[in-house]
């Protein structure tokens, strides 16, 4: 009887603590997840991605009466201020054919202009003609520099400053100002103006079987990194990215780029992009880290130019019309806006809230402008 009261009285105790314990232990159990809520909030929470906009309405011109007509470049100075150039064949005032070629547009906000920029025959002769113009550079609206083989003229928007041969077979120039450009070109060609005279450069082995089709310099704290990007596209996959420091260039990687490369732009310290049989991507551009692709599901077409004003504001145009933009989170095609099926675009370029990219619709030439809203 004792030992039964005894198990009795304890048994009752150990009840009594083991309730106690399982209230302490339910207690600090719910303090320790709400504590631990409140401290995780700041870690869950999601930073938004700053974004720019993909709201553009988009016009579309074409030029051309006979024969193949095509723009290759562009430059933009203001929205009522734009030039591009290549090549127009128009009919003459009896309605014939004629020959001679206009080689540049211009926009004054209201309606196109076209031009008829001359060129020498044979360097340094004095017969001229409008011959197709390939690459175009704006420093202000009377400080323009366009190409036509191996040749380059000074324009004023008015008449031509001077008209001399370079060491290049140019496709596009680079530069900061009329005494600092760039000209890249034919059969790995580049040469370099100083304001005075035009030098022929010293490029990398191997580069004279590649083309160059791009040059761009990036600011970075008021100094510029400039990049060329080479390839010998339909023909092979040999490419190249060159760095310019100078007159003097060097290689740096394309490990990871699988195809020929047209166009090259950066924003130093944030990203790099190198385009053309497919898209790729790379955050420090002189590692040894190899290139990303990411043209699988952003675009199955030819990229050939690419510009940008800031990583969350890029453009880039190519076959059948693909115009893309990336908004900093996501790539937008507007493809169905430019409505090319025989053609391509061949150049764009990007300021403020504007886009313009020009190529051809066969037979004509095309130019798109896009506005943002």
């Amino acid at each position: 009887i004792k030992m039964n009261r005894f198990i009795k009285n304890h048994f009752s105790s150990l009840m009594t603590d083991y309730r106690s314990l399982i209230t302490i232990l339910f207690l600090t159990s719910s303090f320790l997840i709400l504590t631990t809520c409140d401290s995780a909030d700041p870690k869950v929470q999601i930073t938004p991605v700053d974004t720019t906009s993909h709201n553009y309405t988009f016009q579309k011109w074409e030029f051309g009466e006979h024969s193949s007509s095509v723009l290759y470049d562009v430059a933009i100075i203001d929205e009522n201020n734009i030039w591009a150039v290549g090549e127009i064949y128009l009919n003459d005032s009896t309605g014939e054919a004629d020959p001679e070629a206009y080689n540049a547009v211009h926009w004054d906000g209201i309606k196109w202009g076209l031009y008829k920029i001359q060129f020498f025959t044979f360097c340094n002769q004095t017969n001229t003609n409008s011959y197709p113009a390939k690459s175009i550079i704006a420093f202000g609206a009377n400080d323009i520099w366009i190409s036509s083989g191996s040749q380059i003229t000074h324009f004023n928007a008015v008449e031509q400053i001077k008209l001399e041969c370079i060491p290049v077979s140019v496709k596009k120039t680079w530069g900061l100002s009329s005494n600092r450009i760039y000209a890249v070109g034919a059969i790995g060609k580049m040469a370099y103006y100083n304001g005075t005279q035009w030098e022929k450069l010293i490029l990398p082995a191997g580069t004279e079987n590649l083309d160059i089709y791009d040059i761009k310099g990036f600011e970075e704290n008021g100094n510029y990194s400039i990049y060329a990007a080479a390839a010998k596209r339909t023909v092979n996959l040999e490419k190249k990215i060159l760095k310019i420091e100078g007159t003097k260039v060097a290689e740096v990687p394309v490990t990871g780029i699988q195809y020929s490369i047209s166009g090259i732009w950066g924003k130093p310290g944030s990203i790099y992009y190198a385009v053309g049989g497919g898209m790729y991507k790379k955050k420090e551009i002189n590692s040894t880290e190899p290139w990303e692709g990411f043209h699988e599901g952003t675009t199955r077409y030819y990229i050939y130019s690419i510009d940008g004003q800031e990583s969350n504001d890029i453009v880039c145009s190519g076959s059948y019309g693909e115009l893309l933009h990336y908004n900093g989170s996501s790539w937008k095609s507007y493809q169905p806006e430019t409505a090319i099926s025989a053609g391509a675009l061949l150049s764009v370029k990007m300021k403020d809230d504007m886009i313009v990219s020009v190529g051809y619709e066969n037979p004509n030439a095309v130019i798109i402008i896009g506005k943002r809203k």
